[in-house]
């Protein structure tokens, strides 16, 4: 089975257990010691990028329906600190 590049999967869904919109993909962060998804920079919130947060979550794919899962509530993201 081909695997999508980077560029592919940035910008892709993310969801929760509840099938909540958590945002979009904005990065992979890879661990330089063994070349493997460390985790992933989830943007949450904001308007075309700006009041955006940024959260480094582990990374748990949803092939099957092409997102990534986190298993958080909104009101908890929402309210959580998050990093530029």
């Amino acid at each position: 089975m081909p695997r999508p590049g980077a560029d592919r999967l940035i910008g892709s869904d993310n969801c929760n257990s509840e099938d909540e919109d958590l945002g979009g993909l904005k990065e992979i962060v890879l661990d330089s010691q063994s070349g493997q998804v460390a985790c992933a920079g989830l943007s949450f919130g904001g308007i075309l990028e700006m009041g955006e947060k940024l959260f480094a979550v582990p990374w748990r794919r949803d092939t099957a329906n092409k997102r990534f899962v986190l298993d958080v509530d909104l009101d908890r993201l929402s309210s959580a600190p998050g990093f530029d």
